[in-house]
């Protein structure tokens, strides 16, 4: 379901049950509910009332899933790691994890501002999974660079 949250506007949504009440044709659970007849085209909308129903009913499914649990534990992990190593200056764990959850106004020195022109060599140089010489860099020198990597950075940045 893809557009589970494009919920009808309220006085579309008719909930099923009391008084007389017409079930809304495009909602799944209303169609269930009032055991009528599974329409011809897909039933892609949740009615207001049976929308937070849903989310609920898939935050239930989440938390019984061992294999998700531990999915959703380690993700929670990596992106923690990565951001504390980088607010102390310290090399990242993963290249992954430095694309995914840090950004270059991350990076700092734990004893003194790092300019934005290092932080962006530093990122750069993380992403592609070269974590030795950052106590080089927090340190003003730059490491060496044997495939032209923050050489070439720099020269695209000027170009720009």
């Amino acid at each position: 379901m893809s557009s589970v949250g494009d919920a009808l506007p309220v006085g579309q949504a008719m909930p099923v049950g009391a008084a007389g009440d017409v079930p809304d044709v495009r909602c799944p659970f209303c169609v269930a509910l009032a055991a009528l007849p599974w329409p011809a085209e897909e039933t892609e909308r949740l009615c207001a009332t049976h929308l937070s129903d849903w989310r609920r009913l898939q935050c239930r499914g989440w938390n019984a899933d061992a294999a998700h649990q531990q999915m959703a534990g380690m993700a929670s992990w990596s992106a923690f790691s990565a951001r504390w190593r980088a607010s102390g200056g310290l090399c990242p764990l993963t290249p992954e994890a430095v694309r995914k959850y840090v950004t270059p106004d991350m990076i700092r020195h734990p004893f003194r501002s790092v300019s934005p022109e290092r932080q962006q060599e530093i990122y750069r140089a993380w992403c592609a999974g070269v974590v030795a010489g950052v106590v080089d860099w927090l340190t003003g020198e730059v490491p060496p660079d044997p495939d032209g990597l923050w050489v070439r950075g720099a020269r695209n940045a000027a170009e720009s």
